[in-house]
C-alpha cells in the first residue's frame, strides 16, 4: 500500500504545484483512476488534499481544488461519502470563510453549490447543504441561489 500512496503523493505534488501555468489534467486523472482502481483510499486522498488546500500559495490551492472536483465527478460515491463526512464539510466551510484568497474561496463556493445542487435528493450527503446555507454570503457570492432546487 505504501508504494501506491508513495505513487499517489508524487502525483498530487505534481497536480498542485505553484510552478503550473495551467491545470495538470494528466496527473489529476492519474488520481482519480488509483482511487477508482482502490490503489488509494479517498480518506487518504482527501487528508492529502486537506493539506494541499491549506496552502499558503494561492495556485497550489487552487489546484487542489480542481483536483477535489476532478474526483468528485470521476470517483463515485466512496469520494461523495467522505467528501460528505462532517468533519470533512466543516473543514470546507471553515477555508471557504478565512482563506485569504480570493479565487480559491470563490471556486470553493461554487463547488459547494454544484454538490449541494448534485446531493440534493440523497439524504446521505446532508452534512454539506445544512452549514452551506448558513455560512454563505449571498451578497458577495451572487451565484447562490436563495431558491430551492
Amino acid at each position: 500500500m505504501f508504494a501506491r500512496t508513495g505513487n499517489f503523493d508524487k502525483l498530487l505534488e505534481k497536480a498542485t504545484s505553484h510552478l503550473l501555468m495551467d491545470p495538470d489534467w494528466v496527473s489529476t486523472l492519474q488520481i482519480c483512476d488509483l482511487i477508482r482502481q482502490n490503489d488509494v483510499q479517498p480518506r487518504y486522498a482527501l487528508a492529502a488534499l486537506k493539506k494541499k488546500l491549506n496552502s499558503p500559495n494561492p495556485h497550489s490551492a487552487y489546484y487542489a481544488l480542481l483536483v477535489l472536483e476532478s474526483m468528485v465527478k470521476n470517483c463515485g460515491p466512496v469520494v461523495h461519502e467522505e467528501l460528505t463526512a462532517k468533519a470533512f464539510c466543516d473543514f470546507l466551510h471553515d477555508l471557504a470563510k478565512t482563506t485569504v484568497h480570493e479565487n480559491v474561496r470563490t471556486k470553493l463556493l461554487e463547488l459547494i453549490q454544484a454538490w449541494n445542487f448534485a446531493f440534493r435528493k440523497n439524504p446521505k450527503h446532508g452534512a454539506l447543504k445544512v452549514r452551506s446555507s448558513y455560512n454563505c454570503n449571498y451578497k458577495t457570492y451572487p451565484y447562490f441561489s436563495r431558491e430551492k432546487h
